[in-house]
């Protein structure tokens, strides 16, 4: 099946996709065809559906296909989210506050012009 999706790809894109070479680019094409294996039905909101809708006396055969939103790999909780690009950064945020505050100041105490005129 993967061989197949390559020569539809390469029929498209009308150059060998065996070859690993990029339009786009001129780094070659590193991809590989993920196991669909590694998309399982772990994920608390997944199970969640599962269990509500087994309630109901229903079933829902493509769920499997909406796995791959919740893998770690690819989705990431709003927690996770701010944690890795908020938290990470917010201290260097600080120090670059605490530098800007200072030089400020600083050039504001070392330029200091005679407030005669406004007097």
């Amino acid at each position: 099946s993967t061989q197949g999706f390559k020569q539809a790809i390469s029929r498209i894109v009308g150059r060998g996709f065996s070859s690993g070479e990029s339009l786009l680019a001129d780094e070659p094409i590193d991809w590989k065809c993920p196991d669909w294996r590694q998309y399982t039905l772990d994920h608390p909101m997944l199970q969640n559906h599962v269990k509500s809708l087994s309630a109901k006396g229903l079933k829902d055969p493509w769920i499997r296909n909406y796995a791959w939103h919740f893998a770690p790999h690819v989705y990431r909780t709003p927690w996770q989210f701010t944690k890795e690009k908020i938290l990470v950064r917010a201290p260097h945020g600080f120090v670059l506050a605490v530098l800007l505050t200072i030089a400020i100041r600083g050039y504001g105490h070392f330029t200091k012009t005679s407030d005669v005129a406004h007097e």
